[in-house]
């Protein structure tokens, strides 16, 4: 295909309109990589495709695309065993599972147009209708893509615990500062973290006055940020329990994406037919919005 003819005939621009129609990054992608065909048999097909999709969107009750995440490197790295997915990746595998169960109960309802499960059969037939696994990730990992307390009961009881010590640990730090001399003490200070550990800022020429070890100081160096002797032991209280907290995290992280292991073929399949779902319905789109 001659590229430059294409440019000149300002082709790239037309699938970049048709391309903006697309509700994924991905299927904005396909798009865009589209070139002309000779083969009549193929534009048949995908004329027939359109069709269905068009005939779809219009249909009671209407269609859009579900969310479609770009997993292609997560679902890469499954092919390794031992390697952990993020509780984001694992997240965006939980959409990808129902997104690929909803387009697939839609594809399959038979209330659509018969053209629908006529041509678009094939692309339902490579959708994957596994819930108890996307709702088993959901329990796991909340909305903003952490690990939810509720993901195990020990996962529950370490941060129940490290909050309490980190509640006693700042009450303490408070009492330290309580005790003070004004010329020690800087003005509106509270108890806050550097570098991973509670402290108390304080003036700096009090710093040998109030022990401890230094963590940070101010732009000016006018204050420190000490954590005093009587912290230290609960501080690395705290960092154990947080240790043993990221463990646990890292454990049930490792344990979802073992269970999604099996399924990388099958969800990057799945994958794929949304992605073709998606550019199909943009070219519906465009099709209705240009009455073509």
């Amino acid at each position: 295909m001659n590229e430059h003819a294409l440019s000149v005939l300002e082709f790239p621009r037309v699938l970049g309109v048709v391309a903006d129609r697309a509700t994924s990054s991905l299927g904005a992608r396909r798009l865009r990589a589209v070139r002309p065909s000779t083969d009549l048999a193929w534009l048949a097909a995908e004329h027939r495709r359109v069709a269905a999709t068009r005939a779809l969107v219009a249909s009671e009750g209407g269609w859009a695309p579900e969310p479609v995440p770009d997993l292609t490197d997560p679902l890469a790295r499954l092919r390794v065993v031992g390697t952990v997915w993020t509780a984001a990746e694992l997240l965006g595998g939980a959409t990808l599972l129902r997104s690929s169960r909803r387009t697939r109960e839609t594809l399959a309802d038979p209330k659509r147009p018969a053209i629908v499960a006529a041509v678009l059969a094939p692309l339902g037939d490579r959708l994957l209708g596994h819930s108890k696994l996307e709702q088993t990730i959901e329990r796991a990992i909340g909305e903003d893509g952490t690990v939810r307390d509720d993901a195990s009961p020990k996962l529950r009881q370490l941060r129940r615990d490290l909050r309490g010590a980190q509640g006693e640990l700042v009450a303490l730090l408070e009492r330290v500062m309580g005790r003070l001399e004004p010329h020690q003490q800087v003005p509106d200070a509270s108890v806050t973290v550097r570098n991973g550990r509670w402290v108390i800022p304080v003036r700096a020429a009090a710093r040998s006055a109030v022990g401890g070890i230094v963590h940070d100081a101010s732009n000016t160096g006018a204050t420190v940020f000490v954590e005093p002797p009587a912290a230290i032991e609960f501080g690395n209280r705290i960092r154990e329990l947080e240790a043993e907290e990221h463990e646990e995290v890292q454990r049930i992280l490792a344990e979802l994406t073992d269970e999604l292991r099996p399924m990388r073929e099958p969800m990057l399949d799945a994958m794929e037919a949304l992605v073709t779902l998606d550019s199909l319905h943009a070219r519906a789109r465009w099709a209705d919005d240009m009455r073509c």
